[in-house]
C-alpha cells in the first residue's frame, strides 16, 4: 500500500521530481533522501500511534505549499548560481537556496509529509494490535516507492544536467510544478 501511495500521489511525484532537479551529486542525493526519510517516519509514527495528529486539511495544504516552495527554490537557487554577488548570508542561507544543504529544508518538509503519509494509512483501518507492522509495512512501502521513483527519474537528470538547456529545462519544469502545489493548495483549502 505505501508503494501505491507514492506511485499514485501526484503531489509525491512532483515533490520529489521538484527536489531531484537541483541535487548536484550522489552524496547530496543521499542526504536529501535520507532526511526526508527520518524525518517523515517520525511524524507518520507519531500520528499513527495517536500521540498527534496535525488536522488534514492543514497537512494536505501544507504538503503542496512544500511541492509550491521547493520548485520555486530551484529558480532561485538557478538565479543565485547566475549571479553569486547576490549569494546571501546568515541562518536564512543555511536553508533555503544552497543545493548542497537542502536536506535541511527536505526534513522540515518530510516531516508535515509523515502526518499526510499516516493519514492514507489510518484511512485503511488496521485491525487491533496490528500498528505496529502495519505502520512497518506501509513505511518500507513508501521508501521503495520513493526509491523506485529516483531510481527511474535520477539518471535521467543526471544524463540532462550536462545539456546546456538544462537551465531551461528546470526552471520550465519548476514552474509547472509550482504553479500546480498553489493550485492544490487552493482546492485544499477552498473546496475540500
Amino acid at each position: 500500500v505505501g508503494v501505491e501511495h507514492i506511485l499514485t500521489g501526484y503531489d509525491h511525484i512532483m515533490f520529489l521530481l521538484g527536489l531531484l532537479l537541483m541535487i548536484t551529486g550522489i552524496g547530496n542525493l543521499l542526504k536529501v533522501i535520507t532526511a526526508f526519510t527520518i524525518a517523515h517516519s517520525i511524524t507518520l509514527a507519531i500520528a499513527v500511534l495517536g500521540i498527534y495528529a496535525l488536522p488534514s486539511i492543514l497537512t494536505e495544504t501544507m504538503i503542496a505549499l512544500s511541492i509550491s516552495f521547493v520548485a520555486f527554490e530551484n529558480i532561485y537557487i538557478q538565479k543565485l548560481q547566475s549571479h553569486p554577488e547576490q549569494k546571501q548570508t546568515g541562518f536564512i542561507s543555511n536553508i533555503i537556496g544552497n543545493p548542497k544543504k537542502r536536506w535541511r529544508l527536505t526534513f522540515f518538509f518530510g516531516l508535515i509529509h509523515g502526518f499526510g503519509f499516516s493519514a492514507a494509512l489510518r484511512e485503511l483501518g488496521m485491525p487491533v494490535g496490528t500498528r505496529g507492522i502495519s505502520l512497518f509495512s506501509f513505511n518500507l512501502g513508501v521508501e521503495a516507492g520513493q526509491l523506485l521513483l529516483v531510481a527511474c527519474v535520477f539518471p535521467i537528470l543526471w544524463y540532462l544536467r550536462n545539456r546546456s538547456s538544462y537551465h531551461l529545462i528546470v526552471k520550465t519544469i519548476s514552474i509547472l510544478i509550482g504553479v500546480a502545489g498553489l493550485g492544490l493548495a487552493i482546492q485544499r483549502i477552498f473546496f475540500s
